[in-house]
């Protein structure tokens, strides 16, 4: 109990979230315990929300997390619900079938996660609350999948997430279960099972203190001391009492756990012959039975079958709420497995049949159907599990959606019947990233009729295959469905296209066949700004930026000021929009790159689409690195990997967003620990070899070539040449050239300074000042003495005016060391100065550390940083200031920032002590409001 007083004082004290959970073996005594915690914590003033997972029920879609938030939120005014669905939170709206703001697609999942937080982060405004979970081994997978979710979010939501549960149970739940307790870990309370003096005093309390020490043995022996099954015994000896001949240590000995069904079956026959058909029926049926059912499905009237169960209640072997139930899950378990397995699959088949046909809900006829054999129904199982997964699609629970229709195959007909439901399981598997997804929406698109519903399952499979890294398997795909749709003229044709102009333009081994069908692709969107060519425009504009072409050229592709930018590409998301946000951070084109950020970041707090917001932040991430503001990049890069691990997808999900963010990754002292993971990341042969692998080895190149590991650098860096020389890959979008020219050893300098050259010229063909100038320091670098200085002179006047601060103090530091050994210290002491302070207000932490060096060998005495005062905020803590001064919610700031509550918090305790204030009133005081990155909320 004191562990249960802790967790509930600790929740309320710090107004952060906690999590506990109550495990042992079932009749230990769990659910007492738990009704305890929800006891103290009403009594606490806690908004208790409790919920009891169910065998029949578990593939209910969010079954658990309704049964917890829907008796709050039926009695609410409509103001109250408006609010708590508002903004991020609509789409759960969905879950409970109330509509809402948004919807909810099975092939986005983390969108009714993502509603459900804020949902419950709302809930909490007003008073902690407890969610309490009992039987979580029994939840559906969704329901376990968001509190997965939420208790990986609980700092600073005043929360206590309880889950009572059996350890080591079989099946994807446990699974589930199993990897929440180790992400969270979980504090466990594991109650003990009585002693052998503990199971006396019960034994006594019942038949008498004179009961023999024998017998309370026996009862110990019997039980192993657990208090269900003691209390069971002891019923059944109550049951066969004969004062004559009452049981011995030896008959009590027989009475073990393995006896429970066998009693509690005999009990009932004693009661009735009829007793034990009314148990199995209610087994069956499940918790909250109704005798409407049960009764016809156990054969008997139903005023008979009250009558027994009244029997049963007073026997303390049912309960009678809203309907019968068994005192405890154990005692439904022993009677449910007690059934042979034909005969309980029989009477799952009657039980769907006398649902459908008294009008029960599909879900919980397809419940029946799920423990039936194919084809064993006389009502319409096909209708009924296709209903059923509409119903989980629509709250976007895709478990339940497999579990119905992976029943439903069996049912369904051949042919293109057949592959409307192979189609719409693929499509829920991609939302469970299951490997399964590939060959059923392989079948699906072999055996679908309707060539425009064909075309867009293939296009579904490729973006599968691409995801998953096959990239052969993708050409393929898109070989064939060419080859099949090409001269339809259906809508769809052109972004099938593109896939294709993405797979050979960004492949080495490919890039010749892009090269020859260019003429004619460009031919097919020539004058076109409309939505069915714009996917082939993107792809089109994506490979011509790295290639360095035109900026005109790309932009007209792009075609910006017409589109609406969302990551939804034919009724699904897609990554795709990525080529635009390649083309468009090439060419600089800032103004229109920071509306698709503000656009896609909306898009995905409306819809809570994973993939929106990713790229939307990826977008705004990149932007600041170019301007550089590497504070603020790291600020958004550290949102996106905390959505990679929270949302378990792989670091090459974020690959583009780390290359643009490459200066970021180098400078900021925080991001070390990302270098590692990439050095760690492994891309799947081929894909590896196209431009993301150059992308990824790019990076690897700066990363290695920062902590002074050259032969490391090296190796990145050949492996970067390899795959950026074939795909004409040019200064606008990769360095290659400079940077492994920079990492060659000194006994290749005539190549290293061929491959500087070679970057210079094309980065003047293009007018990239920014790339001219970062050439030009590399050129500078390797010439050394004065041809090296008067080259970095270069380089820091071709930059000086070109809005790239960070590239500038580069440029200005290595001008800076060459003037010192040079032994030009007093130009050297000015140009580093100039550097330093470039560097500091960029937030390039390790460049600011070597210019200081310099400063320091050079003999000036560098300036010191600003610890105090607006102008010592990081933009985090200068954002949720803004947005805080302007009168928003910490919940509102979260929300709008991709952050969590605790770190708002955290964000305005820094703030108040650097600005020395003490109250949100002060802020709009004390900071500038109308500069700087702002949250818009």
């Amino acid at each position: 109990m004191a562990a249960l007083d802790e967790a509930l004082a600790r929740t309320r004290a710090s107004s952060s979230g906690g999590s506990l959970l109550i495990e042992g073996p079932a009749g230990v005594g769990k659910t007492a315990l738990f009704g305890e915690l929800e006891r103290r914590a009403a009594g606490g003033g806690y908004l208790v929300l409790r919920a009891r997972g169910s065998e029949l029920e578990r593939e209910f879609g969010f079954g658990i997390v309704r049964q917890l938030l829907q008796p709050v939120l039926r009695p609410l005014d409509a103001e109250r619900r408006q609010r708590l669905f508002s903004g991020p939170a609509g789409p759960a709206a969905a879950i409970f079938g109330l509509g809402g703001d948004g919807t909810i697609e099975a092939a986005a999942a983390e969108s009714s996660l993502y509603g459900l937080f804020w949902l419950v982060a709302g809930l909490t405004e007003r008073q902690p609350a407890l969610l309490a979970i009992d039987d979580a081994h029994w939840g559906d997978a969704a329901s376990l999948r968001f509190a997965h979710y939420l208790g990986r979010r609980l700092d600073g939501l005043p929360l206590l997430l309880a889950l009572a549960a059996r350890p080591r149970e079989p099946g994807v739940e446990a699974e589930i279960l199993r990897a929440l307790g180790a992400d969270l870990e979980l504090a466990a309370i594991r109650p003990a099972l009585l002693s052998e003096a503990g199971t006396a005093a019960i034994v006594r309390g019942r038949l008498g203190d004179d009961a023999p020490a024998v017998i309370t043995t026996a009862c110990h022996e019997a039980t192993g001391g657990n208090p269900l099954l003691i209390q069971e015994l002891l019923a059944e000896l109550d049951a066969v009492a004969d004062d004559a001949a009452p049981a011995s240590p030896g008959e009590i000995a027989t009475m073990g756990p393995e006896r429970i069904a066998t009693e509690v079956i005999e009990r009932a026959a004693r009661l009735d012959p009829q007793g034990p058909e009314v148990l199995r029926a209610i087994a069956v049926l499940g918790d909250g039975t109704d005798l409407g059912a049960a009764a016809p499905l156990a054969g008997i009237e139903v005023e008979l079958a009250t009558a027994i169960c009244a029997g049963l209640t007073a026997a303390s072997i049912l309960v009678h709420d809203s309907g019968y139930a068994f005192v405890h899950p154990l005692l439904r378990s022993a009677v449910y497995e007690d059934v042979q397995p034909a005969r309980r699959s029989a009477l799952h088949a009657r039980a769907a049949d006398l649902l459908a046909g008294r009008g029960a809900a599909a879900e919980e006829v397809a419940a029946h159907l799920l423990l039936c054999e194919p084809g064993s129904t006389a009502i319409d199982a096909l209708g009924l599990l296709a209903r059923a997964a509409e119903e989980a699609t629509a709250r976007g629970a895709p478990d339940s959606v497999v579990a119905y229709l992976r029943r439903a195959l069996p049912e369904a007909p051949g042919g293109p019947a057949r592959a409307e439901f192979l189609h719409r399981l693929g499509g829920a598997e991609v939302a469970l990233r299951d490997p399964a997804s590939i060959e059923h929406l392989r079948q699906a698109a072999e055996l679908t009729a309707d060539p425009a519903v064909a075309l867009d399952i293939s296009m579904q499979l490729i973006d599968v295959l691409s995801i998953a890294g096959q990239w052969e398997a993708a050409g393929q795909v898109i070989d064939a469905a060419l080859s099949r749709f090409g001269e339809s003229g259906l809508p769809g044709v052109l972004d099938l296209e593109a896939y294709r102009c993405a797979y050979r333009g960004y492949d080495p081994a490919r890039v010749a066949e892009y090269e020859r069908d260019l003429p004619r692709l460009l031919e097919l969107v020539a004058g076109r700004d409309d939505e069915d060519s714009a996917l082939l425009r993107w792809v089109l504009a994506g490979v011509s930026s790295t290639r360095d072409s035109p900026r005109a050229q790309v932009l007209e592709l792009v075609a910006p000021s017409r589109q609406r930018w969302t990551a939804v590409r034919r009724g699904r998301d897609s990554s795709h929009i990525g080529q635009a946000v390649l083309a468009l951070l090439l060419v600089d084109a800032v103004a229109e790159g920071t509306r698709m950020a503000a656009d896609l970041s909306r898009d995905g707090r409306r819809r809570g689409s994973l993939m929106a917001i990713v790229i939307g932040v990826g977008v705004t991430a990149a932007l600041a690195a170019r301007h550089g503001e590497l504070a603020a990049s790291e600020e958004d890069l550290n949102v996106l990997l905390e959505l990679t691990r929270e949302n378990e997808l792989s670091l090459m999900a974020l690959t583009s967003a780390v290359h643009f963010c490459l200066e970021t990754l180098v400078e900021r002292r925080g991001l070390a620990a990302v270098g590692d993971e990439l050095d760690l990341l492994e891309l799947p042969p081929p894909f590896g070899e196209t431009l993301t692998g150059g992308m990824v080895a790019e990076v690897l190149t700066a990363v290695r070539a920062a902590r002074g590991d050259r032969a490391g650098a090296l190796e990145a860096a050949l492996t970067t040449e390899r795959i950026m020389r074939p795909l004409r890959a040019g200064p606008r979008f990769s360095r290659w050239r400079s940077r492994l020219a920079l990492a060659l050893p000194a006994a290749e300098r005539a190549r290293a300074l061929e491959l500087a050259g070679e970057e210079l010229e094309l980065a003047r063909l293009v007018e990239s000042a920014r790339a001219e100038g970062a050439a030009l320091r590399a050129l500078g670098a390797l010439r050394g003495g004065e041809p090296g200085v008067e080259t970095l002179r270069e380089s820091v006047t071709v930059l000086r005016d070109e809005g790239a601060p960070l590239e500038l103090a580069r440029s200005l530091a290595e001008l800076g060391a060459a003037l010192r050994r040079a032994n030009q210290r007093a130009e050297a002491r000015e140009r580093l100065r100039e550097a330093a302070d470039l560097a500091q207000r960029c937030g390039a932490e390790r460049l600011e550390e070597r210019v200081r060096e310099e400063l320091r060998i050079a003999g000036a005495r560098p300036r010191r940083q600003a610890l105090s005062g607006a102008a010592s905020l990081t933009p985090g803590e200068h954002r949720v200031a803004v947005a805080a001064a302007a009168g928003a919610s910490n919940r509102d700031i979260a929300q709008d920032l991709f952050v969590s509550l605790r770190t708002v918090e955290m964000h305005l305790t820094n703030t108040y002590r650097k600005l020395d204030i003490s109250s949100r009133s002060e802020l709009a005081g004390a900071i500038d409001v109308g500069c700087g990155d702002s949250a818009t909320v």
